[in-house]
């Protein structure tokens, strides 16, 4: 898989998220999607790869609805191959796993009742295979 077909599938599930979510839910992009070395991967695997990730503020959902959300995208989760890597109460967070290609999610919030989706992709090649050493 190439970095941009792992951004692609990334803003995929992040989209399949949102589903889970009322529809008065808005993804508000905060920064810019990012690029970053995975010279350390807790896989093992070899150096050279890129991690990409992106995050987003959720935007028009009602504060005193929080603990719903985090029910609404847990049940999602459970239902789409998504296995719970952690979980904390106050603020509420949820990372999550799938299961078959390690994209990553988490939905989390603040005191302020602020609500964000982020998510982050595997380790991959830029171009798919690794660069040819020169």
């Amino acid at each position: 898989m190439t970095i941009q077909e792992a951004n692609q599938r990334l803003e995929s599930y992040i989209q399949q998220a949102k589903s889970a979510l009322p529809a008065s839910a808005v993804l508000v992009l905060r920064g810019q999607s990012k690029e970053a070395p995975c010279d350390d991967p807790s896989d093992n695997g070899a150096k050279g790869r890129l991690v990409a990730d992106r995050g987003y503020q959720i935007t028009g959902l009602a504060a005193t609805g929080i603990s719903e959300y985090f029910s609404a995208l847990r049940s999602w989760a459970q239902n789409n191959n998504y296995q719970v890597l952690q979980e904390k109460q106050n603020p509420q967070y949820l990372w999550l796993e799938k299961r078959d290609d390690g994209f990553r999610l988490a939905l989390d919030s603040n005191e302020s009742g602020e609500l964000y989706l982020n998510g982050s992709t595997p380790c991959v090649w830029r171009n798919g295979t690794p660069e040819p050493a020169g």
